[in-house]
Order: structure tokens, then C-alpha cells, then sequence
């Protein structure tokens, strides 16, 4: 009855223990925060990548095309087929037979190659999607073949240039199939191009095997139509940026206020 009365002594706090809990709260929170950073690093480093690494593809293969061409015409004194200007880009990269005009092709075909394999590492980072990479890299394979195997030596370069363009198609239907984060009108487009640049190859290809008539433009509308696909991924990280410029600073104030 009496310990009722006694008084009470309040519990004791051990403060090693606060301590110790405060201080692993604050390196969780630290650790947190430092790969947010490092994530958020990557991403911006991926953002990067896309957003200007097809701008300099497309600038790339258009130049390639372009000084592959004149120096053709001009080591020939004109154009170096029989059909008149434009010749099938095959022709104009091989012939005279060992020149600059190889030369030219292989190089800007190796820098073409390049840029797709850094295009298409910033891609699988910022979506996360492995899926159309096997096709990306067989188009590359194919293309290096195609640049490096004149037509006159081996049927091997019409063989892989026709590849290219098939495992090309694939990879970009999975890419536009799977980015739900894509505008439907930015789908459409991405789909558009597919279409257009398949259309324009096999109509071409099947004429050319058939000998039924010579349309090498649209050999040149599908090689330059199937790298612009790569531009709507520059266009859509664009438009990221737009939409969620203060992306960083909020996820430091949430890691803060954890």
C-alpha cells in the first residue's frame, strides 16, 4: 500500500542510443541521397546523349553520302553509271575500284556506327527497354559489312544493306511499340516513318532484282527516312525538358524533408 506513495523517478534516456539512431537515420538519408544524385546523373547524361547524338548522326550520314558522291563523280569525270545522276549509293562508294571514294564511306560509315552504339546505350538507360537492342546491333554488323564490302567483290554488300534495313524496321516497331510515354501524334510519326522508309527500300530492291526499273531515289529517301526516326527520340527528350525542368531540385527536396 505504501509503494503507491513512493515517488516516481522518470526513465532514464539513453542518449548513446538517440545517437546512434540519429546518426544512422542521417547516413540512410545521405545514402539516399547520393544515389539520387548519381541516378539522376545518369539520366541527365543519357537526356544528353539523346537529345543531340541524332542530330550529329543524321549530320554524319548525310555528309558521308554527300562528299562519298563528289568524290565519285569527280575521280570518274561523271557519273559512274551508265543511268545517269543519281547512281545507287553502292556505286558511288566503289567505284573507281580502291579510291577516296572508299575511303570516305568506310569512315563516315565507321563514325555512323559509332554514334549508333552510343545512341542506342542512352537509350536502354533512360527507358530501361533491352528488347530492340539484338536488332540494333545486327543493323550495325550489317552495316559495317555493307561499308567495308564493295559490291564488286561480293554479293554479301546488297545482302547486308537488305538486312540492315530489316533488322532496322524491327528494332524501331519494338521502340515505338513499347514507349507509352511517347504522344500518340509522336507514335503515328515514329510509325509513318517505319512505314515509309520499308515502302521506299522494297520497291526499290524488288525493282532493281527484277530489272524492272531503276528508282535509285528511293533508295536515298529510305536510307535517309530510316535514320530520321532517331530524330524523334531528340525531339521527344526535348520535350521532357520542358515539361519537368525542376525535376532535380524536387527530388533533393524530398530526400530532405525524409
Amino acid at each position: 500500500w505504501l509503494k503507491r506513495f513512493q515517488p516516481k523517478h522518470p526513465k532514464r534516456v539513453d542518449l548513446g542510443t538517440a545517437e546512434t539512431s540519429f546518426e544512422q537515420r542521417s547516413a540512410m538519408q545521405h545514402a539516399m541521397s547520393q544515389q539520387s544524385r548519381q541516378k539522376r546523373s545518369a539520366d541527365d547524361m543519357a537526356g544528353h546523349i539523346i537529345q543531340t547524338v541524332p542530330i550529329l548522326l543524321m549530320l554524319t550520314f548525310v555528309t558521308t553520302l554527300a562528299l562519298t558522291m563528289y568524290a565519285s563523280i569527280r575521280l570518274n569525270g561523271g557519273p559512274p553509271c551508265d543511268n545517269g545522276f543519281p547512281c545507287d549509293i553502292s556505286i558511288y562508294a566503289a567505284l573507281p575500284k580502291h579510291d577516296l571514294e572508299e575511303t570516305i564511306f568506310r569512315v563516315g560509315f565507321s563514325i555512323v556506327i559509332i554514334q549508333c552504339l552510343v545512341l542506342a546505350c542512352g537509350r536502354v538507360a533512360l527507358t530501361g527497354s533491352y528488347t530492340p537492342v539484338p536488332f540494333y546491333v545486327l543493323t550495325i554488323i550489317n552495316l559495317m559489312v555493307m561499308a567495308f564490302v564493295p559490291f564488286y567483290t561480293s554479293g554479301a554488300h546488297h545482302a547486308c544493306a537488305g538486312l540492315s534495313f530489316v533488322f532496322l524496321g524491327i528494332g524501331e516497331v519494338i521502340d515505338a511499340c513499347e514507349d507509352s510515354s511517347a504522344p500518340s501524334w509522336l507514335r503515328y510519326t515514329r510509325y509513318s516513318i517505319i512505314a515509309l522508309t520499308s515502302a521506299s527500300w522494297w520497291v526499290f530492291g524488288v525493282n532493281e532484282m527484277l530489272s524492272l526499273a531503276h528508282l535509285p531515289i528511293l533508295e536515298y529517301i529510305a536510307a535517309v527516312v530510316g535514320f530520321s526516326y532517331f530524330l524523334t527520340w531528340s525531339y521527344q527528350q526535348h520535350l521532357v525538358q520542358q515539361t519537368h525542368p525542376h525535376a532535380v531540385q524536387e527530388d533533393e527536396l524530398l530526400l530532405t524533408s525524409a
